[in-house]
């Protein structure tokens, strides 16, 4: 009965007012309404779905979308209807209310939702130099803006996040996890509260930087124990005594030279981070691309200027990767019914990809790819090298008296 859905158009990221609900072993699609118009969701192991907007993240049933109000949460009579023409409204018994901000980017970043029931999210805070600490709308209202604690080389702009968890209550666990972070493109957190960023800035490794430089860095943290210090973007300059006595890890437009302190890992070459443009004056993250994180805490993150997506183990080992450039009629599927009436084999894997940018994970069983190029959805099988099956009619049953 596994249901699954995935975001199509991050264009319209925040005007999202329904779910396309997917059966993995049909295809077959149902359109399902939500109570109000969503930037981004994420289910957990329990079946709720997590839908947020600017500011709240609100827990429903699913798919009756019944609110499971959070312990912590805030009652709201009027919820919703931001972002964009074609809202809708609802009222909240308990929404998780976030320090978050007039996103320049609606999709803020991502939301995760980790085993053990504990939310990551992506904040937007506009920093008090761009906004000088407080927003206005309409001249209606004013509300405070957070702001996160400065310190030389932490960069901030109009795009740079921070990244709070809470745990299953709503209550907050970790504030500010990981200091100085900028754009990011999905937030993972694993059963032991590691946090896992696909950071915009390209990797930096062994005195090179990756050679596409629209490229991205998966990154594993623990909370609080990490950093991110940059050359520029900061309103404490980064004095050139204080950087660290080695290369730098990161390089954007955005960060400059970049090093990530107490970093478990980093990964490059991953993901379309628009903003990373040097020289060509700026550029644009209208278009993006998300990684995921499966229950055992392997990343899966695509690497769309190699057609491909990449799988990872929780030390950031490559485990495989998955496709090749091909259109749809290019890979010859498992299930042939209601694909492509003629397709030619391209071998290995058989998947076939022009701009895989989304990916989505039913653990152990299918990865999910939205490749926008051939605008489809790709189901990959995950199965093992070897198996065997062996009978147990003979095994001693040992829950049973006696046994």
């Amino acid at each position: 009965n596994f249901s699954f859905f995935f975001f199509t158009n991050p264009i319209n990221y925040f005007n999202i007012t329904a779910f396309p609900i997917i059966r993995p072993p049909t295809g077959k699609i149902k359109i399902i309404e939500l109570p109000f118009n969503a930037m981004e969701g994420a289910f957990d192991l329990d079946g709720l779905v997590y839908l947020r907007n600017t500011d709240t993240i609100v827990r429903y049933t699913f798919p009756g979308f019944r609110e499971v109000p959070w312990d912590y949460g805030e009652e709201r009579e009027r919820f919703g209807n931001d972002g964009g023409i074609n809202g809708r409204t609802t009222s909240l018994t308990g929404g998780l209310r976030m320090p978050s901000t007039s996103p320049v980017c609606y999709h803020q970043g991502g939301i995760s939702v980790s085993p053990s029931g504990s939310v990551i999210a992506s904040c937007a805070y506009r920093y008090v130099g761009i906004s000088s600490g407080r927003l206005s709308t309409k001249k209606v209202h004013t509300k405070d803006v957070y702001k996160p604690s400065l310190y030389p080389g932490r960069v901030v702009n109009s795009t740079s996040p921070c990244i709070h968890v809470w745990d299953k209550h709503g209550q907050l666990k970790y504030e500010d996890a990981l200091p100085g972070v900028g754009q990011c493109d999905g937030v993972g957190l694993d059963r032991d509260d590691n946090i896992y960023v696909m950071h915009a800035p390209s990797r930096f490794y062994d005195g090179k930087r990756y050679f596409n430089e629209m490229s991205q860095t998966l990154m594993k943290v623990a909370p609080g124990k990490a950093r991110v210090i940059s050359s520029k973007g900061s309103p404490i300059q980064l004095p050139d005594g204080e950087r660290p006595n080695r290369p730098p890890d990161l390089l954007s437009t955005r960060h400059g030279e970049a090093w990530v302190e107490n970093a478990q890992w980093m990964y490059g070459g991953v993901g379309f981070a628009g903003f990373n443009m040097l020289g060509h004056g700026g550029g644009c993250a209208c278009w993006f691309s998300r990684f995921t994180l499966d229950y055992f805490a392997r990343s899966i993150a695509p690497e769309p200027h190699q057609y491909r997506v990449a799988v990872l183990d929780s030390n950031g080992n490559l485990i495989l990767r998955i496709g090749r450039y091909g259109n749809v009629d290019d890979g010859r599927p498992l299930v042939a019914a209601g694909g492509p009436a003629n397709t030619r084999s391209i071998g290995g894997d058989e998947v076939a990809l022009v701009h895989a940018c989304f990916v989505g994970t039913h653990t152990d069983r299918r990865i999910f790819i939205a490749d926008l190029g051939n605008a489809r959805i790709v189901s990959v099988k995950l199965d093992y090298h070897a198996s065997e099956k062996i009978p147990l009619k003979d095994v001693t049953d040992r829950a049973t008296p006696g046994g």
